[in-house]
């Protein structure tokens, strides 16, 4: 009988997540993955935009110092030029006058300084400046290029050191003249403030500058020299190297932008603090998220609480009336609604329990089927004649009062008789069917005056087991009348008992005549012998295996002529009692 209780209660044993448990960890898993990607997005989303917002800013900042320098340096060389005019359409008499007017009328204008070619000083203006050494003007440090007849040559800014003044940053611009058919040198100061103040004033963000440096990667101008050297930054000549643009640091703390006045070898470089703006941005994201996270999984559990009681509630009523389910009350019907799925596995419950019933009415006549089986092969087994053999014997030997064999073979019929009937059990322990045997052969030995001999072989633990009962005999008789019967001298049966850990084996030798290959075909082939004649006992002792235990199991047999047959039977290890049959 098919226990469906007892079945789901041993699937409930075993370590399982119900349908609840389930919905909750996918509707969780699920929000928690797609926040997880959401965030991951939108932090490089914001990064992205946040480093592209910052290379825009110093980008611009950069471009704007850039025009700003150049329009100062084209102005220069503008006013520069208007100078030398001015001073070589004067006569030199008026020259210093001249100079004088130049500087008082130019506010940027520092000094308006005239040289010889070989850097000795002719005049300058205004006069109430102190000459500061007599050094040539050669030997300055910002004087790095030999004065031009043609165009006007640029300074880096330093400070004014050609006069006893307050130091103040200048840039010095020069040019060759001809004055009264002389070769002369033309040096005016201008001040640098006004770049100074116009770069102190470019602030990038919050934090960032912009500063000049030169060819050689010097710093010439920068609003925070402090600032400049404690931090570490990308170096000029790197950047020089990358040429014009725009470039984060490795380490994103910084935003670096790149132009060059390659006219004047000016290097314009803007720093943004990316970090500032990039960190605070972040850190604010994380925490939106983690906010957002404990929503959504407080949004999750309501919503897989309402979902799992729609989905889930159903199903565990179904559960719920399986496991109440016995075999005696399978006409009971599952009456569950709720969503189209449970609506059909509710049908297909209904449908699977209509079939259970059929299965089980096909296995109680199968069960008739073989309980008519047996009757006919305990006919076949005793039958009268042996039984009258059987009888005579004991009058005989009565009569010639040897009352201790008549008492022998009558207890050995007794028992015989007593297990084959087992009270109407299908199964019997393997130590019953193998007294059945010896019982068999004890009034066999009588009978034919010991022309044979026995042996069983059993292997230890195995008298427990169980075995469809009454199948050794008809091998046994078997081994007789066709066998040891047939031969002159005496012959012997071996009954060996194997445990093959799944299964057991039972052999059954004799050293008799043997038989036919024709008939050993017979009886090896899936439907053994025919019931007719001789077959009938083994061919219902092989249908009665294949019933109980399954198709795997059975008889087989191997036969030599003159040599002897040896029959094996298999059938499962059934120990605990366990056991359903198929």
């Amino acid at each position: 009988m098919i226990d469906l209780k007892k079945r789901l209660a041993k699937l409930k044993k075993k370590p399982t997540k119900n349908l609840n448990q389930i919905i909750r960890l996918a509707m969780t898993s699920v929000a928690v993955v797609t926040l997880i990607v959401f965030a991951t997005t939108i932090t490089a989303v914001i990064r992205d935009t946040l480093i592209a917002n910052s290379k825009t800013a110093t980008e611009q900042s950069v471009n704007l110092s850039y025009l700003y320098l150049k329009n100062y340096h084209d102005q220069l060389r503008q006013k520069g030029s208007i100078i030398a005019d001015e001073i070589q359409q004067t006569g030199p008499n008026n020259r210093l006058d001249k100079m004088r007017e130049i500087y008082q009328m130019n506010q940027d204008v520092v000094s308006v300084n005239l040289y010889e070619l070989d850097g000795k000083p002719v005049m300058h203006a205004p006069l109430h400046y102190l000459t500061k050494n007599k050094s040539p003007l050669f030997e300055k440090e910002w004087y790095q290029e030999k004065a031009s007849p043609y165009s006007f040559q640029f300074s880096l800014p330093h400070l004014q050191d050609l006069y006893q003044t307050v130091p103040i940053q200048v840039v010095s611009i020069y040019q060759q003249i001809r004055l009264d058919g002389q070769p002369y040198i033309l040096l005016v100061d201008y001040d640098f403030d006004s770049v100074s103040d116009f770069l102190s004033r470019v602030v990038i963000d919050d934090k960032g500058y912009v500063y000049i440096a030169d060819n050689e990667g010097r710093v010439i101008y920068h609003p925070f020299p402090v600032r400049h050297a404690s931090e570490e930054k990308t170096s000029v000549e790197e950047l020089i190297h990358k040429g014009d643009g725009t470039f984060v640091t490795e380490n994103e703390r910084y935003t670096v932008g790149h132009r060059t006045i390659s006219n004047l070898g000016w290097h314009i470089v803007g720093v943004s603090y990316l970090e500032d703006s990039l960190d605070p941005a972040l850190n604010s994201l994380y925490l939106n998220t983690m906010i957002i996270l404990i929503v959504m999984l407080a949004i999750v559990a309501i919503a897989s609480t309402i979902v799992s009681k729609y989905i889930a509630k159903p199903i565990t009523n179904m559960v719920t009336f399986i496991e109440g389910t016995q075999t005696e009350s399978l006409d009971e019907k599952i009456t569950e609604q709720g969503f189209d799925e449970v609506k059909r596995l509710s049908f297909a419950y209904n449908n699977l329990l209509g079939r259970v019933t059929d299965l089980m009415t096909q296995v109680k006549e199968e069960q008739a089927e073989l309980r008519k089986a047996e009757m006919k092969i305990l006919q076949a087994q005793i039958n009268p004649h042996f039984l009258y053999n059987t009888l005579d014997s004991i009058l005989w030997m009565s009569n010639r009062n040897d009352n201790q064999g008549a008492a022998a073979m009558t207890n050995a019929l007794g028992r015989l008789l007593r297990i084959s009937l087992s009270k109407g059990e299908h199964l019997i322990s393997l130590e019953k069917e193998l007294e059945h045997a010896k019982s068999y052969l004890e009034i066999q030995k009588i009978r034919y005056d010991d022309q044979f001999t026995y042996a069983f072989e059993v292997d230890e633990g195995l008298e427990n087991c169980q075995t469809v009962k009454l199948i050794i005999q008809p091998f046994l008789e078997n081994a007789l009348y066709h066998g040891i019967e047939r031969m002159v001298d005496e012959g012997h049966i071996n009954i060996r008992v194997k445990d093959r850990k799944d299964h057991i084996l039972i052999e059954i030798a004799d050293d008799g005549a043997g038989m036919t290959e024709e008939k050993l075909a017979q009886i090896n082939q899936p439907k053994g012998l025919k019931q007719s004649g001789q077959g009938i006992g083994i061919s219902n002792v092989n249908r009665r295996l294949k019933i109980y235990f399954g198709e795997q199991y059975g008889i087989s047999a191997e036969s030599e002529l003159d040599e002897g047959t040896c029959v094996s039977i298999r059938f499962p290890k059934i120990c605990d009692g366990n056991f359903e049959s198929t």
